[in-house]
C-alpha cells in the first residue's frame, strides 16, 4: 500500500500542479514496470516508507519555497512557520524510519541556510524534528548515553568486511576514530573510489536494465517496451538540449535539495558498498530523479512538436505521427498491464512456506527452556527464530575467534545455551567440539540432538 501511495502521489502531483500528462505517464510507466522497485516496495523493508517521506519533503519544499527577496514580515508569517514546522515533523519521521533520515534532514537544513530570511524559521523546523523524535532520542540517551546513537553509523560503516557484524566483544567494535588510526589515506581513497564506481554501475542498472517487463513476457511486448523506454530517454535528452525555451523544471529550493541529496548520500552509499551494495539504498533518490526526468521528457516532447510545426508537414503526415505515438503508448500500457496480471496470477499460485519437520522438532525442544533464556545461534537460515517463543533472546555466534574466546563471550554475556545446525557449524569451525563428539567438552551438557537427511540441530 505504501508503494501504491507513492506512485499515485507522484502521478497526481504531475497532473494537478505541473499539468503535465507526459511526465505523469513517464513516472507511472517507470514505477509500474521497474522490477527492482516493485520487489523492494513489496518486501518488509523500511525503504518503502523512507521513499514516500523523502518525496513528501521534497514536494513540500517545491510547493511553497521561500523566496530570497521576501520581506521580514512575510518570513515571519504563520504560513511559513507552519510549513517549516510540518517539514520538521516529516524530517523527524524520516529519522524514526531509518538512520539515514538524520542525514537527509541535515542536508535539507543546509540548503535552507542559503535563504537568509529562513534561518530564524530553521529553528522551528529543528524544534519540530526534535519533538517528533523525542521518544527515540530519550531511549538512545538512556541506553547508550547519546541521543543520536546509531549502530550503523557508529560502528557498522567502519567495518572492513561484512562478517564483522558478527562481533565477539562490543568493546572491540571499530569507530571513525579507530578506523582513521588503522587505515592510511590511500586505503580510504581506494575504498571510496571503488564504492562510487559500484554505485555508478548500480545507477545504470536501475535506470535501464531493471526497467523491464517481468520474465515470461512476449517478445512483442518486450520490443514495444524497449522502444518506448528508449524514446523516453531520447526526449529527456532533447528536453535538456532545449532547456532555455521551457519553464524551470523545479524551484531553486527543491532543486538544491535534490542536488544536496545526491552529493551527500551517494558517497555514503559508495563507502558502504564494500559491506553491502544493494539497490534499495540508491533507490532513495530515484522517485525524485524520475519525476525530474519525466519533466525533461515532457519538455522534449513539446520541443519536438514545435519542431514538427516548423517543418510545415502536411496534416496527413502529422496525423500518422500522432496515430503512431498513441498506438505505441496504448500497446505499451496494455502489454505492461497484461504482464502484471500474469505476474500476479503466478504469485497467487505460489505454495505457502513449508517449515521442515526438523525445525518443528527443535522449536518444540526450545519451548522447554526457562523464561528469558539467551541462546547463541547462527548466522543461519535453517531455523525461523521469529517463530520461537517470544521471551527467548538470540545472540549470533562471533566471527573470528576460537573455542576459548567463544566460552569467554558466553560467560561475559551470561548466555546459557548454544544451538548449532549445519550452516552454523560450516561457518563457525571452532564449534566442532560441540558437534563432532558425542561427549562434549568439560562443563558442557547436551540437551538435544536431532538429525535427519536434511540436516541436524544440537542444543547444549
Amino acid at each position: 500500500m505504501i508503494g501504491l501511495g507513492l506512485i499515485l502521489f507522484m502521478v497526481y502531483r504531475e497532473i494537478r500542479f505541473r499539468r503535465s500528462l507526459v511526465s505523469a505517464l513517464v513516472v507511472a510507466a517507470f514505477f509500474s514496470s521497474h522490477v527492482q522497485m516493485i520487489r523492494t516496495l513489496s518486501e518488509i523493508w523500511c525503504e518503502g516508507l523512507l521513499y514516500l517521506l523523502v518525496c513528501l519533503l521534497w514536494a513540500w519544499s517545491e510547493s511553497s519555497p521561500p523566496e530570497k527577496n521576501s520581506s521580514p514580515q512575510t518570513a515571519r508569517s504563520t504560513r511559513l512557520a507552519a510549513a517549516c514546522f510540518g517539514q520538521g515533523c516529516l524530517a523527524g519521521l524520516l529519522y524514526l524510519t531509518k538512520g539515514t533520515g538524520l542525514q537527509i534532514a541535515l542536508l535539507y537544513w543546509l540548503v535552507l541556510l542559503f535563504y537568509p530570511h529562513s534561518r530564524r524559521l530553521l529553528t522551528v523546523s529543528i524544534a519540530a524534528f526534535l519533538l517528533t523524535c523525542l521518544p527515540l532520542l530519550a531511549w538512545n540517551y538512556h541506553e547508550f548515553g547519546t541521543p543520536f546513537y546509531n549502530f550503523a553509523s557508529t560502528h557498522n560503516m567502519w567495518f572492513d568486511e561484512a562478517d564483522e557484524i558478527w562481533y565477539d566483544d562490543p568493546e572491540t567494535l571499530p569507530t571513525l576514530a579507530t578506523y582513521l588510526q588503522s587505515h592510511s589515506f590511500g586505503e580510504v581513497f581506494t575504498r571510496l573510489s571503488e564504492g562510487l564506481w559500484l554505485e555508478g554501475k548500480m545507477a545504470l542498472q536501475l535506470l535501464w536494465s531493471d526497467w523491464r517487463l517481468p520474465e515470461g513476457s512476449s517478445s512483442l511486448a518486450v520490443l514495444v517496451h524497449s522502444t518506448c523506454k528508449a524514446a523516453v530517454f531520447l526526449f529527456m535528452g532533447f528536453g535538456l538540449l532545449t532547456r532555455r525555451s521551457h519553464r524551470p523544471v523545479t524551484t531553486p529550493l527543491a532543486g538544491g535539495f535534490f542536488v544536496a541529496l545526491c552529493v551527500g548520500l551517494i558517497p555514503s552509499f559508495g563507502w558502504y558498498a564494500r559491506l553491502t551494495n544493494e539497490p534499495r539504498f540508491l533507490m532513495t533518490l530515484m522517485p525524485i530523479g524520475i519525476v525530474l526526468g519525466g519533466r525533461f521528457a515532457a519538455d522534449g516532447v513539446d520541443s519536438f512538436r514545435a519542431w514538427l510545426r516548423g517543418k510545415s508537414l502536411s496534416p496527413k503526415v502529422l496525423g500518422w505521427i500522432r496515430k503512431t505515438a498513441v498506438t505505441g503508448g496504448v500497446i505499451w500500457g496494455l502489454s505492461a498491464w497484461f504482464c502484471a496480471q500474469i505476474f500476479l496470477s503466478r504469485t497467487g499460485q505460489a505454495p505457502p512456506p513449508r517449515m521442515p519437520e526438523l525445525a518443528r522438532e527443535i522449536l518444540a525442544k526450545l519451548e522447554q527452556l526457562p523464561s528469558g533464556s539467551t541462546i547463541a545461534f547462527g548466522p543461519s537460515h535453517e531455523l525461523p527464530t521469529w517463530m520461537a517463543r517470544g521471551d527467548l533472546n538470540w545472540r549470533a555466534t562471533p566471527w573470528r575467534t576460537d573455542f576459548d574466546g567463544f566460552e569467554k563471550m558466553l560467560a561475559r554475556e551470561q548466555i546459557g545455551y548454544v544451538l548449532v545446525d549445519r550452516e552454523t557449524a560450516a561457518r563457525r569451525p571452532y564449534l566442532a567440539p560441540l558437534v563432532l563428539s558425542m561427549t562434549p567438552p568439560a562443563g558442557w551438557k547436551p540437551l538435544a540432538r536431532i538429525r535427519d537427511a536434511e540436516g541436524f540441530f544440537v542444543v547444549v
